[in-house]
């Protein structure tokens, strides 16, 4: 199995969060499933974007269970109003 590894910043960020779900996905018709996990993956994105992207992490957690790692309350606040109360926020302060 391979890794890949995506890098992005601007506006190319949620085609290629759409590519990286498809591949998930994907790969989960054929195996065993592994969380996704994510830190920070929206850092250069503005809130129209985060919540396109936070969308996106919906759909596949109905496949996966899906991780996202942020220091961010904004980011928090923007997956609470996208997802509502499928989000588990668990604070580390």
């Amino acid at each position: 199995m391979t890794l890949p590894i995506i890098t992005c910043q601007g506006e190319a960020g949620v085609d290629n969060i759409n590519e990286l779900g498809a591949a998930i996905e994907d790969y989960l018709e054929r195996a065993s499933p592994l969380p996704f996990v994510a830190g920070d993956l929206f850092i250069n994105f503005d809130d129209g974007r985060v919540a396109d992207g936070f969308e996106i992490l919906g759909q596949l957690a109905q496949k996966t269970q899906v991780l996202f790692f942020t220091h961010h309350q904004h980011l928090v606040e923007i997956a609470r109003t996208i997802l509502g109360r499928s989000v588990s926020v668990i604070s580390l302060l």
